[in-house]
C-alpha cells in the first residue's frame, strides 16, 4: 500500500502500540494525527513522527465521547473530499 501523503488518525497514538504504528507510518510518509489524552506524550510522539520522516499533528480528545471526536476530524485540514477506513486496536483511520 503506498502511504506517502495518505492521511491516517491513530488513536493512541502517545504510546505503546498507536505510537509504534504511528512512527512507522511516519517514515512511509504519511500524513498523521495523533490522538490521545496525554498533551505531554502526545507532543513527545509527535516530534519522534517528524523525525521519522512525516508530516504530524497532535489532537487531545476522548475517544468515549462521540462529539469530541466529530470535533477533532472536522478540525484536521485534510479530511474534505476525502475517504475514509476504519481499523482497531488502535483505532486509526486512513483517508484515500
Amino acid at each position: 500500500m503506498q502511504l506517502k501523503d495518505k492521511v491516517i488518525i491513530i488513536t493512541g497514538g502517545c504510546q505503546g502500540l498507536g505510537r509504534a504504528m504511528g512512527e512507522y507510518l511516519a517514515a512511509k510518509g504519511a500524513k498523521l494525527a495523533l490522538v490521545d489524552l496525554n498533551a505531554e506524550k502526545l507532543d513527545e510522539a509527535v516530534a519522534a513522527c517528524k523525525a521519522a520522516g512525516g508530516d504530524a499533528r497532535a489532537y487531545l480528545c476522548n475517544v468515549a465521547d462521540e462529539e469530541q471526536v466529530t470535533h477533532m476530524v472536522a478540525r484536521w485540514p485534510m479530511t474534505s473530499a476525502q475517504s475514509m477506513a476504519w481499523s482497531t486496536m488502535p483505532a486509526s483511520c486512513v483517508m484515500a
